[in-house]
């Protein structure tokens, strides 16, 4: 795919609020081309369990926020999201074989 650069990256994951990124290493390949766009860190059973655990406690917390305050807070999410849109569709397009055109959309 011509003129789809990135910097090859590793990436974690978030958990409890925190950056993982003590799991094992694995690549992410085009399917176009083969080569290698990135690395990822993969979850362990350990961080599954952590992850569950959390959900749990952030479900008792999250209950009884109003419905105003939740859709305020996902709307930024939201909105921090279309900010990096363009980001998004470019690892999209490289990790899937897909044309920019339809990642973008």
């Amino acid at each position: 795919m011509p003129g789809l650069t990135v910097a090859l990256s590793t990436y974690g994951f978030l958990l409890n609020g925190r950056w993982i990124d003590d799991g094992p290493v694995l690549p992410v390949r085009s399917p176009y081309t083969g080569e290698t766009v990135a690395h990822v860190v993969a979850a362990t059973k350990r961080h599954a369990e952590e992850a569950i655990a959390a959900a749990v406690e952030a479900f008792a917390v999250t209950r009884r926020i109003p419905a105003y305050e939740r859709q305020r807070v996902l709307q930024r999410v939201s909105d921090q999201m279309a900010s990096r849109s363009e980001e998004f569709a470019r690892m999209m397009a490289l990790e899937a074989g897909k044309p920019i055109k339809t990642a973008r959309g």
